[in-house]
């Protein structure tokens, strides 16, 4: 178990950095949303994939990381050849906004739709950007060691399964941070949509996606922060990146 009580704290400078729009996110703003919507339907968590890429490369279409990750959304060339084959979404290009936001959307829904069984909307939400960043299949087995601990609801993500690790500690540390920065970077895109969403589960016809869960880190080996119940996503015919 990882105790990381300073996360929040080195946290802070980037949540209240993304409470606004960046200038060049407006170029985006109909492509973002056309293929948000032509991937998942009406209820395409646009501001969700907004706020991943101002995490990811800060709209940056030549960003290019570390170990490889590439364009605006940061695609890995071994996971943007493995979309292109399964979900035949184009030739790969890496460097080409529109492929990239494509190949971002069709894996956060296949990650939504892996993790959704038994878990509410918002918790999906959530899980799906921890696979989206990291390993499905350490996140999967980081499910089963919550599962395997009778205090552990492997249905909820905050104070449960982000408790647990089954990966090297820095990996850990920066997976769990790309969740509660792309929740915070979210935000912003949320506000610059004309009202409000409140309703979070599809049952309710809802209009949101990724909603807060309400649920702090809590737990004695946690992060010590509280997530906010704002809404994470826009209402769908009210989106202005």
């Amino acid at each position: 178990m990882h105790r990381l009580g300073c996360l929040i704290l080195c946290l802070l400078p980037v949540l209240a950095s993304a409470q606004s729009i960046p200038p060049q996110a407006e170029q985006y703003r109909r492509d973002l949303t056309r293929i948000a919507y032509s991937v998942w339907g009406l209820d395409a968590p646009i501001a969700t994939l907004a706020g991943m890429a101002y995490v990811e490369s800060r709209w940056n279409p030549d960003a290019v990381s570390p170990v490889g990750a590439s364009g605006l959304m940061q695609v890995m060339p071994r996971t943007g050849a493995a979309l292109s084959r399964i979900y035949d979404i184009g030739p790969v290009d890496l460097f080409d906004p529109r492929w990239s936001m494509l190949a971002a959307a069709t894996l956060l829904k296949e990650t939504y739709t892996r993790f959704k069984p038994n878990r509410t909307r918002p918790s999906a939400g959530y899980f799906s950007l921890a696979g989206y960043n990291g390993s499905p299949a350490t996140l999967q087995r980081e499910i089963t060691l919550c599962a395997m601990d009778l205090h552990c609801d492997e249905t909820r993500w905050f104070a449960n399964v982000a408790d647990k690790s089954d990966r090297l500690l820095v990996s850990w540390q920066q997976n769990r941070k790309y969740v509660i920065s792309v929740i915070g970077a979210s935000e912003a895109y949320v506000d610059a949509a004309d009202g409000g969403c409140v309703l979070t589960d599809a049952d309710q016809a809802s209009l949101c996606l990724f909603n807060g869960e309400k649920q702090p880190f809590s737990s004695p080996s946690s992060f010590h922060a509280t997530v906010h119940d704002a809404c994470l996503t826009p209402a769908i015919l009210a989106i202005s990146i």
